[in-house]
């Protein structure tokens, strides 16, 4: 059994190897998958409902919620199982928000 010491021991390490290697600490490739596809069928066979879902699929199934107004029924319908595993969480980032500016033209390119 880890002790609270061992972790952040272990936490450490991780984080140290990082910050050398200039990447995230969990990357692509190790399984993350598949080991929350093996949590998911065991919630299953101990009787809980999962739904398991890639995380940029549901925030654009959320977004078009928002778009005709049936953001509450589609989130309702998200939380119903009793485990919810979302997949890639945080894998790649959003793409950036368009932005109005008084110095650009119609054509989307800068003023004068």
């Amino acid at each position: 059994m880890l002790t609270t010491s061992h972790r952040s021991k272990n936490r450490a390490e991780l984080q140290k190897r990082a910050q050398i290697a200039n990447e995230p600490a969990i990357t692509s490739g190790v399984g993350k998958t598949h080991v929350a596809q093996a949590l998911g069928h065991q919630a299953i066979r101990q009787g809980a409902n999962v739904r398991f879902a890639k995380t940029s699929r549901v925030l654009a199934e959320l977004a078009g919620g928002h778009a005709d107004r049936t953001w509450d029924k589609r989130i309702r319908e998200l939380i119903r199982p009793d485990v919810l595993i979302l997949d890639d969480f945080a894998m790649l980032c959003p793409p950036p928000r368009p932005t109005t500016s008084t110095n650009s033209s119609p054509n989307g390119r800068a003023g004068p």
